[in-house]
């Protein structure tokens, strides 16, 4: 890649109808905001990406979290 970024490994899907939970306590800025619920999604280290329409892409599935599940 020319950025010089790595690519994120590819994560196994986890179960359906799981409930996570996003700590806001740690949300003080869109960067907080993309941390935090990346690990309430995919679990510590969790990524949903960096900017406003990546959550959105995450949230549907495809990887990491198998819908339907409830964010809280």
């Amino acid at each position: 890649m020319a950025s010089g970024r790595r690519a994120r490994p590819a994560r196994p899907a986890r179960p359906a109808g799981l409930v996570r939970e996003l700590d806001g306590r740690r949300v003080t800025g869109e960067p907080g905001l993309h941390l935090v619920l990346g690990e309430a999604v995919n679990g510590p280290g969790g990524y949903v990406g960096c900017n406003a329409d990546a959550p959105a892409d995450c949230l549907r599935g495809g990887f990491g979290v198998t819908a339907p599940f409830t964010l809280v």
